[in-house]
């Protein structure tokens, strides 16, 4: 089942870091996946992990590269970049503690997707022009 898709209009024309967005969407793929299919909590931490581990790595090398464009945004952008981190480690207590009864685990994993997608689109797309006299 796909329940997100990588899209060219994704493209910043940034080859790292649009590779980073497609590889995190494909992990996400996984997430939303075994959410909507009801593994275990195990399985659908394992892949969340994975997906945490590689956007804290996308996220560092992002800051690094805004931070040589000396973007103004920085410091706004970290703090996107935080509010994820805080939204994926809330996602991995949930699913700890056992989801609660209302909840399949969709609406967050829904949750973590439209931030995701809207994140690239506006936030990333913002220094974008920044971003191309460096590369």
């Amino acid at each position: 089942m796909t329940l997100v898709n990588w899209s060219e209009l994704y493209r910043l024309g940034i080859p790292r870091i649009d590779d980073d967005h497609e590889h995190l969407v494909a992990l996400l793929e996984g997430v939303l996946n075994a959410v909507a299919a009801g593994d275990q909590a195990e399985v659908v931490i394992a892949r969340l992990d994975l997906f945490t581990a590689e956007a804290v790595a996308h996220f560092a090398r992002e800051d690094d590269l805004l931070d040589r464009a000396n973007d103004p945004d920085l410091a706004a952008h970290r703090a996107e970049h935080d509010r994820l981190l805080s939204h994926l480690g809330h996602m991995r207590l949930t699913l700890q503690s056992g989801v609660p009864a209302d909840d399949d685990g969709s609406r967050t994993a829904t949750a973590l997707r439209d931030w995701l997608f809207r994140h690239i689109r506006e936030d990333d797309s913002a220094y974008k022009s920044c971003v191309l006299r460096l590369v």
